[in-house]
C-alpha cells in the first residue's frame, strides 16, 4: 500500500519538461562566503571540544591509572636494592633491663639476613660468620644495620693500634652489591675520651651519607647522647639533644635514618607501636607517631625518603598464632592511612627462623619481604609485595 497520489502521465511528463527548461539560478557570492564562514566555525568548535575532551582525559589519567594499579602486588625481582630482613624475635627487648647485655635480635640494629637478587631470583643471605663480622676479628658490637639504598653498616672492635691494650673502633660500611664503601677506625683513646660507655645494646641506623647511633655517656652523671659518623670522612660528631633522659633511661631499640630525619621507636613514654622524629643534623626531637594499634606486640618503622609518611610492619604473635600488617601514616597528622594485611604463615613453619622486613623504593612503593633461612621450611621461598602507600 502506497500514500503517493498517482498523476496523470501527461501532467507528470510536464513537471519534468518544465524542471529540466527551468533558468539556472543566479550565483550569490554572499551566501557563498556566510556558509564558508559558517562551516570554518563548525571546525574550530569541534576542534575546541576535542582539545578539550584530550585534556579531560589527560588530567584524569592518574586517577583512572591509580584505580587500575593494584593496591598490593607482588613485588618481582629485588633488583639492586637488597631489603634487610630482622629476624622474629620472640618478644621486643626489654627497655626498662638497662644493666642486661642479653641479646635480643634487632636490639641495635641488626639484621639477620638481606633479600637479593642472585642469578635472577630472589634468595635469603642469612648475615652469619662471614659478613656478620664484617672482618672484624671481634664481631660486631653495633649492626648490621641496613642503611638508606639497601647497604649495610656495622661498628665493631679491632685490637689497638697502639700498646694500651685498648681496643679501636672499627666503622665498616657496604654498598648494596656488598661492596666496602667505607672503613675507618676510631682510634680507642679517642672513643674513651668521650665518656661513652655501654650499659646495654644500642640501634644504628645510617642515610647514604651519615651514621647513626645511641648511646650513654659519663657513668657518675649518664645521660642519653646521638652519635653522627660521616662515611666517607670518618668523622664523628657527639649530639646531645634535649630528648635523651636523664639516667639509663633510653627507651629506643629501633632506628631508620633518611637523607634529613630519623625515626627512633617506641616513643619516649609511648606504647610499643609509637616512634619519635629526630633532625639527622640536631638529633633533636621534632614529631612523633602514636597510633592507636590493637594487637601490636612488635613494630619496625620507616619513613618514606619525602618524609611524608611512615610505613609500620607490626607483628602480633602468641604461642599459637602469629600475623602481620602494614600500616601507612600520614606523618604531618599521625593518623592511619590505610591498614593491609600480609600472606598467612604456610603451616608448619619454623618462626626461630623466619625472618621480615620492609623499607620504601622511592616514595610510590612499600616493600615487604618474608622469608625461613631453613630450606627445607615451607616458608622458605621468599615473598615479596609491593604496597601502594
Amino acid at each position: 500500500m502506497t500514500t503517493e497520489i498517482p498523476l496523470p502521465p501527461e501532467l507528470e511528463d510536464a513537471v519534468r519538461t518544465g524542471a529540466a527548461n527551468a533558468p539556472a539560478r543566479p550565483f550569490d557570492r554572499a551566501e557563498v562566503y556566510t556558509r564558508a564562514r559558517r562551516i570554518r566555525r563548525r571546525a574550530r568548535a569541534v576542534r575546541a571540544v576535542a582539545a578539550g575532551v584530550v585534556l579531560a582525559l589527560g588530567a584524569s589519567y592518574p586517577f583512572v591509572h591509580a584505580r587500575l594499579v593494584p593496591e598490593v602486588a607482588d613485588g618481582g625481582l629485588v633488583g639492586g636494592q637488597p631489603i634487610g630482613l630482622w629476624a622474629d624475635r620472640p618478644q621486643p627487648p626489654k627497655i626498662t633491663d638497662y644493666g642486661s647485655a642479653a641479646e635480643v635480635p634487632g636490639a641495635k640494629g641488626d639484621v639477620a639476613g638481606q633479600l637479593r637478587t642472585v642469578g635472577g631470583r630472589n634468595v635469603v643471605v642469612p648475615a652469619g660468620d662471614p659478613p656478620r663480622g664484617f672482618g672484624l676479628p671481634l664481631g660486631a658490637s653495633m649492626g648490621p644495620a641496613p642503611i638508606q639504598g639497601g647497604g649495610l653498616a656495622a661498628v665493631g672492635s679491632a685490637p689497638a693500634s697502639d700498646v694500651s691494650g685498648l681496643y679501636d673502633r672499627a666503622v665498616v660500611v657496604l654498598d648494596p652489591t656488598g661492596r666496602a664503601v667505607a672503613s675507618h677506625r676510631v682510634a680507642a683513646k679517642v672513643w674513651e675520651s668521650t665518656g661513652e660507655f655501654a650499659q646495654r645494646l644500642m640501634p644504628m641506623t645510617g642515610n647514604a651519607t651519615t651514621l647513626f647511633w645511641w648511646a650513654f655517656q659519663d657513668m657518675k652523671a649518664p645521660h642519653v647522647v646521638l652519635n653522627r659518623y660521616d662515611i666517607r670522612s670518618g668523622r664523628w660528631t657527639v649530639l646531645r639533644p634535649a630528648v635523651g633522659q636523664k639516667g639509663f633511661a633510653l627507651p629506643y631499640y629501633g632506628m631508620q635514618a633518611t637523607a634529613s630525619r630519623i625515626l627512633s621507636w617506641p616513643a619516649v613514654g609511648g606504647p610499643t607501636c609509637s616512634a619519635d622524629i629526630e633532625d639527622a643534623g640536631t638529633g633533636e626531637r621534632v614529631g612523633v607517631l602514636r597510633p592507636v594499634v590493637s594487637n601490636c606486640t612488635d613494630a619496625y618503622f620507616a619513613l618514606s625518603p619525602d618524609n611524608r609518611k611512615a610505613a609500620v610492619l607490626v607483628t602480633y604473635r602468641t604461642v599459637k598464632d602469629w600475623s602481620q600488617r602494614v600500616l601507612i601514616m600520614d606523618v604531618s597528622t599521625g593518623k592511619t592511612l590505610r591498614e593491609v594485611a600480609l600472606p598467612t604463615l604456610p603451616a608448619g613453619t619454623d618462626r626461630s627462623e623466619l625472618a621480615t622486613g620492609i623499607d620504601w623504593l622511592g616514595n610510590e612503593w612499600v616493600r615487604y619481604a618474608r622469608a625461613s633461612f631453613v630450606p627445607s621450611d615451607p616458608a622458605h621461598d621468599p615473598v615479596m609485595l609491593r604496597i601502594r602507600p
